[in-house]
């Protein structure tokens, strides 16, 4: 009889135990859940946020103030104040091109090359900006015209940034490729022109 009580009270630990060790492995199981649910809600706020500035900055580069907007009733003129902007503004940006040729001697001297070696700035240059009419400028078919070209300049101007801070003739060189790559926004103001205002 003694020894029938000891084998149901073995059986009953042993039953209690076997219950026990799945509910900690379900909590076990439930914290982690928890802790990589917890970790894909900060990714999903993360990604949204940074959509939401994406989306922001493109909304920045896209304004058109409303007067520049298209009205069927008011036609914009473009007057020769604005013939004036964008021929200055075609003007300095092509001239990126052609800013380091009196001065390669000098860059010669401050990056410590020969001429030999610093003469290949302005191929550099001459080869983005080829680059930049074959790849950039059909873009201008795809995207508005305005906010691409808003958007170049913004670039260029940081390249630029670059091109001044750098000590290394290397960088200097990819830098100044970039700055050709860049330097189309005539290609894309002369459609700009045609597309937005009556001549």
């Amino acid at each position: 009889m003694s020894t029938n009580t000891g084998d149901i009270e073995k059986q009953s630990a042993g039953i209690a135990a076997e219950t026990t060790v799945p509910n900690a492995d379900v909590g076990l199981d439930s914290a982690s859940g928890s802790a990589a649910g917890s970790t894909d809600i900060n990714n999903a706020t993360k990604s949204t946020r940074d959509a939401r500035i994406f989306r922001r900055f493109l909304a920045i580069l896209n304004y058109t103030p409303r007067r520049c907007r298209y009205d069927p009733e008011k036609q914009f003129k473009f007057n020769m104040a604005l013939n004036l902007l964008f021929a200055f503004a075609a003007t300095f940006t092509v001239a990126n091109l052609y800013y380091n040729h009196p001065i390669l001697n000098i860059l010669a001297e401050d990056f410590n090359v020969t001429y030999e070696r610093v003469s290949i700035i302005p191929n550099v240059m001459q080869a983005g900006y080829a680059s930049g009419l074959f790849f950039i400028t059909p873009l201008g078919d795809l995207f508005r015209r305005r906010a691409l070209t808003l958007g170049l300049i913004l670039f260029t101007t940081l390249i630029w940034l670059g091109c001044t801070l750098t000590k290394d003739f290397t960088v200097f060189a990819a830098l100044s490729f970039v700055v050709g790559l860049t330097t189309v926004t005539p290609q894309l103001m002369l459609p700009l022109v045609g597309e937005k205002y009556e001549l």
